[in-house]
């Protein structure tokens, strides 16, 4: 197992010699195919209501269960009935695969949008190839190269704190992570989502949307995702931020995984239970300042909704505030690890991670030890040396500030 500095400066022309037999042309991904786009997209809906029917593949946004059937609301808006006697699976099984992707065939009838069929389309998970994969090459530069990266210095920066949220279950690891444009940030959310589960949103989300609609019964993104990305944060309404109290409830949600909302006559729904890993992505808004640390930094772009605490801030694991130009863009292959085996991955580092104990004790306090301690779990699991001098920093300063006081580009651990 190699430390954090030899990461950054090794050569690794013997990662795509073990994984070559395994790429695939990215081509041949599910986001290419036609079908996906419109599940994502406003063409979806033009060509449903223009021709009246469709086939889509998305991840539905909304569910909602009434007596006269099952509502699906997809991505794109549009909102299509289901009758229980179409459910090729129990109640629970379906709501299961609701938690990825769906091929839904669409008919509209009259003003109404109805589900003819629907089907599973990412494959099982390829547990087999997987695990010979893990064997032969360090888990986190397989993710990085299955993601379609070309490993260079840049693109294994940036990616450190996002692979670190990905692999952890529980207690999760939050992210704040700002950085210049071209920096695969809509990519990794929209990969994530497409196949780990995780929700990715680019504005400020609605209570009932994120949390529970108490007034049609409706779960909230959280309740189905396995965790969320909050891309474009700097571009975020302090007003609309405000108005939807995020900061009475988002900060509890990160750190205990329950939010207490008021019950209605109808539904009698208090008490939500999901704790899930938070990414915050976006552009630096404002210049740091020479002497300022990355957890300085991320606290003082928290003020700016309200959180004068740092209360969410204080729930991430991993502030970074990328400075330098990283143009992710410019390394991107053309050949990636098929789904299959990038979701087996996955699962396999998730569950490591649930089983990781640190073993060592940190000198950090309250929040900030348990920080370390969730990193140096990630570490350990993703393949990197877990230097706990190196951890404490990365939590107590940031990621980037870590970097540039440690020497570790020029290979030191």
């Amino acid at each position: 197992m190699r430390g954090l500095g030899q990461y950054l400066v090794s050569d690794y022309k013997y990662v795509d010699d073990k994984l070559s037999k395994y790429l695939v042309p990215a081509s041949e991904s599910l986001t290419n195919d036609k079908r996906y786009r419109l599940g994502i997209s406003e063409a979806g809906k033009i060509v449903l209501y223009a021709r009246g029917r469709v086939e889509i593949i998305a991840k539905p946004a909304n569910v909602t269960i009434k007596p006269d059937g099952i509502y699906v609301t997809f991505p794109n808006g549009v909102q299509a009935v289901m009758g229980y006697s179409q459910l090729k699976h129990d109640p629970e099984e379906f709501l299961n695969l609701l938690r990825a992707p769906l091929l839904w065939r669409l008919v509209t009838v009259g003003k109404k949008v109805r589900v003819l069929d629907y089907d599973e389309v990412l494959p099982a998970p390829a547990y087999d190839i997987a695990d010979n994969i893990l064997r032969d090459v360090e888990p986190f530069l397989a993710l990085v190269r299955g993601f379609g990266y070309v490993l260079h210095k840049p693109v294994i920066r940036i990616m450190i704190p996002r692979l670190c949220a990905l692999v952890s279950t529980e207690p999760p690891i939050h992210v704040f992570q700002v950085s210049p444009k071209e920096t695969a940030k809509t990519h990794i959310g929209v990969l994530y989502m497409r196949l780990f589960n995780w929700f990715y949103c680019t504005s400020v989300p609605t209570k009932a949307g994120m949390l529970y609609d108490a007034r049609t019964g409706s779960v909230g993104f959280v309740m189905i995702s396995d965790g969320v990305v909050f891309d474009e944060v700097d571009k975020w309404s302090v007003n609309a931020v405000m108005s939807e109290e995020l900061l009475n409830y988002l900060p509890t949600l990160m750190e205990q995984g329950i939010v207490i909302r008021p019950t209605t006559r109808r539904f009698y729904f208090g008490m939500l239970e999901r704790r899930i890993p938070f990414m915050f992505l976006g552009n630096p808004s404002v210049t740091p300042s020479t002497y300022e640390v990355d957890r300085d930094y991320m606290c003082r772009f928290f003020s700016r909704w309200g959180d004068v605490v740092c209360a969410i801030g204080d729930r991430v694991a991993i502030p970074d505030v990328v400075t330098d130009e990283t143009r992710v863009l410019d390394y991107v292959s053309d050949k990636v690890l098929p789904d299959a085996v990038l979701i087996a991955m996955t699962d396999i580092l998730k569950k490591e991670y649930s089983k990781s104990k640190p073993d060592t004790k940190f000198s950090l306090k309250g929040r900030l030890r348990r920080h370390a301690e969730c990193v140096y779990r990630a570490f350990d699991v993703l393949g990197i040396e877990p230097n706990q001098g190196l951890i404490e920093k990365i939590v107590e300063y940031g990621f980037e500030s870590c970097l540039k006081t440690t020497n570790v580009g020029s290979g030191e651990r």
